[in-house]
């Protein structure tokens, strides 16, 4: 093996860790709503596909996540990472996920959801950022422990 094929692997490896991490901030922070430490991590062109449409822009972005995961207590986790470098400055992901999000206090409303996330990534001055996601959920169960006010069940 020659010098530059293991230093270009180690770099490939160094590359995907960068990427899980980066990752696991998002998760950590959506589920704290550390917000401004969650737009650290898009890219300033960043792109959301969300149901038919797209988002477009940093700013864009995360107010869409701002305003839907501030409505509640959240749980968001991703696992099972099958992440591909596509070249020095861009990657490729996907995510198996597990979210919920409970309404009121008490927690009286809410769902829990499996699905997906696609994800694209660029690196922008050395460091990994989110060019793009879409969150598919492959599965979405409502629930409403709040008979006064029962959820519109879309």
């Amino acid at each position: 093996m020659k010098e530059n094929d293991l230093e270009k692997r180690v770099r490939i490896l160094e590359d995907i860790e960068a990427i899980n991490k980066l990752k696991a901030r998002y998760w950590y922070c959506i589920e704290r709503k550390l917000w401004d430490d969650l737009s650290d991590l898009f890219a300033e062109d960043s792109i959301a596909y969300i149901g038919n449409g797209a988002l477009k822009g940093k700013k864009s972005v995360v107010g869409h996540l701002v305003e839907r995961l501030s409505l509640g207590t959240n749980l968001h986790r991703g696992h099972s990472p099958m992440i591909e470098i596509t070249s020095d400055t861009t990657a490729v992901g996907k995510w198996d996920l597990h979210d919920s999000l409970k309404f009121g206090d008490p927690a009286l409303q809410g769902f829990e959801g499996w699905g997906s996330y696609e994800d694209e990534y660029i690196k922008e001055n050395g460091k990994w950022k989110i060019k793009s996601y879409k969150c598919t959920h492959s599965r979405i169960e409502w629930w409403n422990r709040d008979l006064k006010n029962p959820l519109p069940m879309k």
